[in-house]
């Protein structure tokens, strides 16, 4: 039996390794602005898109947007090798003890591999690729190129896809004048963008 689980995990390692070369041009596919209707003086009238992206570099993601991100949804990210053994660990007794799915232990690393290969479904075949893809990221790629690809590529609602996208859709700014207040709101929205949307539940939104 745990010859088996061994020989599947490292399946699942291999497939990764073969996946992550394609990271680059899958990111590049994704991380476009969207197309915008300009005015006679040159200003943007309104901008179409499905998807609302603004694309940031990392250097210019302020520190405490950063801090805020990594204090919501991945405390340990910058000494973890794409998995947080103990977050894991939790979730696992958790789930054990109430008998029940229990959501949460994904790195940073992990939810971007499931932004950008694996999908959004809920198995154990998945939460394996998952891990696999973050182990393989972290081992070809800087800690800073994975937070920067995830800081553009996750969902804050609202048609908002990365960071900047979110700052402009809920507050009319731009990324460097949100406030330590607005970036730690933004990165609660990661989790429950419906839940803890301000425009839908302002009083949520406050707590």
């Amino acid at each position: 039996m745990i010859a088996a689980g061994s020989l599947y995990f490292w399946t699942k390692l291999e497939q990764a390794n073969a996946m992550v070369p394609q990271l680059p041009s899958i990111i590049q596919k994704t991380i476009t602005g969207p197309s915008e209707i300009l005015a006679a003086d040159g200003s943007v009238l309104f901008r179409v898109a499905a998807e609302f992206r603004e694309p940031v570099a990392y250097g210019d993601i302020p520190q405490h947007v950063i801090d805020a991100t990594l204090a919501a949804e991945d405390k340990r990210f910058f000494s973890h090798d794409g998995v947080d053994s103990i977050a894991m660990m939790r979730v696992l007794w958790i789930t054990a003890a109430s008998g029940r799915s229990t959501q949460g232990g994904s790195t940073i690393t992990m939810q971007l591999a499931k932004r950008v290969f694996t999908g959004s479904e809920k198995t154990l075949e998945r939460k394996v690729q998952d891990i696999s893809l973050a182990l393989m990221m972290e081992r070809s790629m800087s800690k800073e190129q994975i937070l920067g690809l995830y800081l553009n590529q996750v969902f804050y609602g609202n048609g908002a896809y990365g960071i900047s996208a979110a700052a402009d859709v809920y507050f009319g700014k731009s990324l460097k004048e949100l406030t330590i207040g607005e970036a730690a709101l933004l990165s609660r929205l990661v989790r429950r963008p419906s839940h803890e949307n301000p425009f839908r539940n302002p009083e949520i939104a406050k707590t």
